[in-house]
């Protein structure tokens, strides 16, 4: 497990990467965020919609294909952050 996957970044909630701490991660959340490794990727977009809902934000329609794009493998994360910076550049 990386620092910067969720159950690590759970289980340190509000700490600084560089402070110790003993705080064990949530098996429910190990199992969670490694279930949806294996998801289909409408499932896997489904759950991203859903999951920032839960933090708040609404996605819009063409996000969440933005996301279907990544998830098939059609686009990468990198070629969609290059699309909306250039419709902010021009």
């Amino acid at each position: 497990m990386t620092h910067a996957e969720a159950p690590w970044r759970h289980a340190r909630a509000g700490l600084d990467d560089s402070e110790r701490s003993n705080e064990p991660i949530d098996p429910t959340v190990m199992k969670e965020y490694f279930s949806r490794l294996r998801m289909s990727p409408a499932e896997a977009v489904s759950a991203a919609v859903g999951n920032a809902r839960l933090e708040g934000y609404e996605l819009s329609a063409s996000t969440a294909k933005q996301l279907g794009r990544i998830a098939t493998g059609e686009s990468s994360a990198d070629d969609i952050v290059r699309e909306i910076l250039a419709r902010y550049h021009h």
